[in-house]
């Protein structure tokens, strides 16, 4: 009767062995799947904080027109060449550019100048985000309020 718990030995060791090689796998693949949550994290912030960068270049461009600092970029009319103007700023990794697109609206006093913006904002790790407005600016108290403001709103799918 002695043969039998020597037998018992070996097979507790071999148990062990695979206990122990199934815990190592488990603890590698949660560990890689904690890494890769925290990749997926930090782009999606990385992501934000551009896309929130391009909205404040937005909102500084739009600023601009409303008080009248973009004056020198009178609306074209139908058929002129485009007026453009770029703003950058390289510590905050913002840029906007102006252009004038046209003028609507009844006569002069009634008449509403409208803009394109197109903005650019950079986030950390390379996250780029690009949104585009187009602003109507009233040239005179006589103006369609439902023309004046933000018109529209688009952000565009460019990674570069």
């Amino acid at each position: 009767m002695t043969a039998w718990p020597g037998a018992q030995r070996g097979l507790v060791l071999l148990v062990s062995l695979g206990l122990l090689l199934s815990l190592t796998l488990a603890a590698v693949s949660a560990a890689q799947t904690t890494v890769l949550e925290l990749r997926m994290a930090r782009n999606g912030r990385d992501a934000a904080l551009a896309f929130h960068a391009a909205e404040a270049a937005l909102a500084d461009a739009e600023y601009a027109i409303r008080t009248g600092a973009a004056a020198a970029l009178p609306a074209r009319a139908y058929g002129e060449a485009r007026r453009w103007e770029l703003h950058h700023w390289p510590d905050t990794q913002s840029a906007y550019l102006v252009e004038a697109v046209a003028t609507v609206g009844g006569p002069p006093p009634g008449a509403v100048a409208v803009f394109r913006i197109t903005a650019r904002g950079r986030g950390p790790g390379g996250a780029v985000a690009w949104l585009q407005t187009t602003y109507g600016r009233a040239n005179a108290p006589g103006a369609d309020p439902r023309m004046t403001g933000r018109l529209s709103w688009v952000a565009l799918p460019w990674t570069w």
